[in-house]
């Protein structure tokens, strides 16, 4: 398999010249300019590249994970009630560990034997109480973990690729299903595993649609699983020509389509790797005819050209941020700093520095308001959020109503409450992110009037002190237009674009966004849950107590996690804006520094500053073309 050697070389490439330019930016005492960049290569150091494998239960979706990985981690055949997402990343050593949706539950460590056990309990018998009731207590365990990681020395994830094994997409736990579709989006590659002999069901189209056009569509790759079973060429084609037909529906772009032996794959692997394995009544398909190397081709290469392009740009785009703003305003200003002759520079100075003591103290008073609105904010929101989610509630028991009648088909009827509920719940999450930003953006703007206005005086007065000393530069260029033209009028709206381009990366607003995106309801028949019920209950009344959990019961739960996550939020952008406000802070200071350092120097001096301001110069501009050179170009058609 590819190594993913492209990006590698290219990320390596990225990480060497933005260490360079940090180095560049100790030496000139730029501090402020340093901690994003600093972020920026630890970032690009941990860079993975995840993949979430969705598909509903029974399509050989658990088996596909294991050829993949080469080994037969995860049991086939698991009910949906036993199923929990699983992260596999590289570890030297086996590993399991279990993280509970109850943050205030340590990660839990346990053996392999173990994992399998919870994963798959034993069935029992009918008659059997007790087995009865350890199956209960398995489950109840079950639904209390959020996910488990699981680390093996597995070649495929050696190169930083991080799969993730989801629930089944017909999972009848709406907070697993949450967890999926928040991962989707999340992920640099989504694979959905079919099955041959009824490929896109009517709920796979419906989880297509509403739950993954939402995401990038471009990153899909379809897998058509148990392609041993189709016993002719024109068996397989006309599947493929009905996959091709009923996508090109709802997509734009012509998809990815796999068709392959997972279980075949899988034996072959295991074989390869010297494991014994029972003795099959048919022969077994070489690997080549699996479909498994020219999938895994097709996905590297997509993940290096494509998805790499994309996880390199952010750090180049900083990096060149960073270049450009040395290259036109910090050499520059040293440069002019060097053409001054301010009378009584050292007592104008220190007024200036207690301006910006001032502002700083204005920009923290500031923070604590933006706090506290921002909390109540999130009282308005999360009220309005109540109301639309019991909205959702009141169409799904209608959908109910109006499909039901004895004799239906349940399957039918389920299928239908999906169809009405999934746009709905699409339309209130995007909403919900809509508002959001809508308010915390204002909250930012109008608060921060006061701060904007003490900026605005210190860069008055800057420009004015520097005016009255300033002396033409050797190329024409004078101090005060330079200093209007990049002293960055420091803004409400600006602060507050700066926070809310990055909002949804802040962890507690991570977790809101993926409390209301619960989707796909039960769809692989009653029988998953009638035998929790007594039998005096009607098919209907089972139906509607399905409907009020998935959609109505756990409205409290989430409106209290929406509470918890929103306060986690308020705090995070507080420090945010502090960070901001101290950082442009930091920067006038240091202008300060350098009028006071550069006026006191002797002709000497300033002649050697100069000499050492070109070739710093010079050596920003080569960082700028080394990190323009180390962008990938991406494949077309992969």
């Amino acid at each position: 398999m590819s190594q993913l050697s492209i990006f590698q070389e290219k990320k390596d490439q990225v990480i060497q010249q933005l260490i360079r330019l940090d180095e560049l930016i100790e030496e000139m005492n730029l501090s402020f300019l340093s901690k994003h960049l600093t972020d920026t290569i630890l970032a690009l150091h941990r860079e993975e590249f995840e993949i979430i494998v969705v598909g509903e239960f029974s399509n050989g979706k658990s088996t596909f994970v294991n050829a993949l990985l080469g080994k037969e981690i995860f049991p086939a055949s698991v009910k949906p009630t036993t199923a929990i997402l699983n992260k596999i990343y590289y570890n030297e050593k086996p590993s399991h560990k279990l993280y509970y949706r109850n943050s205030k539950f340590a990660p839990k460590e346990i053996n392999e034997e173990l994992f399998k056990r919870i994963v798959a309990p034993s069935e029992p018998i009918d008659g059997d109480e007790k087995k009865l009731l350890n199956l209960k207590k398995a489950m109840e365990l079950i639904k209390s973990i959020d996910h488990a990681e699981i680390g093996y020395p597995l070649e495929l994830c050696k190169n930083g690729i991080v799969l993730i094994d989801s629930p089944g997409t017909n999972d009848l736990d709406p907070a697993r299903e949450a967890i999926t579709n928040h991962y989707i989006p999340k992920s640099d590659a989504a694979i959905i595993v079919l099955n041959a002999t009824r490929a896109l069901s009517e709920s796979e189209v419906s989880f297509l649609q509403h739950r993954i056009l939402s995401a990038d569509i471009d990153k899909i790759f379809f897998v058509i699983n148990f392609k041993d079973l189709l016993r002719k060429e024109e068996d397989i084609e006309k599947v493929h020509q009905y996959v091709v037909e009923k996508l090109s529906e709802i997509l734009k772009s012509d998809p990815r389509i796999f068709f392959m032996s997972s279980r075949h794959a899988l034996l072959q692997r295991r074989i390869a790797n010297g494991e014994a394995v029972p003795k099959q009544r048919r022969p077994l398909l070489p690997i080549e005819q699996t479909g498994f190397p020219e999938f895994e081709h097709a996905l590297l290469d997509f993940l290096q050209y494509e998805r790499g392009a994309a996880k390199l740009e952010k750090p180049i785009k900083r990096g060149l941020k960073v270049s450009n703003e040395i290259l036109e305003k910090h050499i520059p200003f040293e440069r002019l700093s060097l053409n001054n002759n301010i009378n009584n520079l050292q007592e104008k100075t220190q007024q200036l520095s207690q301006q910006l003591e001032d502002t700083h103290r204005i920009g923290k008073e500031t923070a604590q308001k933006i706090r506290l609105k921002i909390m109540q904010e999130g009282s308005n929101i999360k009220n309005w959020y109540e109301r639309e989610l019991h909205k959702i509630a009141d169409e799904a028991e209608s959908s109910l109503r109006t499909r039901y009648y004895k004799g239906c088909n349940v399957d039918s009827v389920r299928r239908s409450i999906e169809s009405t509920a999934a746009p709905l719940e699409k339309n209130l999450h995007e909403n919900f992110k809509k508002k959001v930003e809508e308010r915390v953006s204002s909250v930012i703007t109008v608060e921060s009037q006061q701060l904007e206005n003490a900026f605005s005086a210190f860069d008055d007065s800057f420009i004015t002190m520097v005016s009255k000393g300033s002396s033409g530069y050797h190329d024409g260029m004078n101090f005060p237009p330079f200093l209007k033209n990049h002293a960055g009028k420091i803004s409400g709206i600006m602060i507050a674009s700066t926070i809310i381009s990055s909002f949804w990366l802040i962890p507690g607003a991570f977790l809101i966004a993926g409390l209301f995106v619960v989707g796909g309801f039960i769809i692989d028949g009653i029988n998953a849950v009638a035998s929790f019920f007594s039998g005096s209950d009607h098919v209907y009344e089972k139906l509607k107590k399905e409907v009020n959990n998935r959609f109505r019961d756990n409205i409290p739960e989430k409106i209290k996690q929406f509470e918890r996550e929103w306060s986690n939020v308020s705090v995070k952008v507080t420090e945010q804006y502090e960070e901001i406000i101290t950082e442009q802070i930091q920067e006038k200071e240091n202008q300060l520094k350098i009028l006071i350092k550069n006026n006191q120097m002797s002709a000497q001096e300033t002649n050697e500053l100069l000499a050492k301001l070109n070739e710093r110069e010079k050596e920003v501009q080569d960082i700028i073309a080394k990190l323009e050179g180390s962008r990938l170009n991406m494949k077309v058609g992969v």
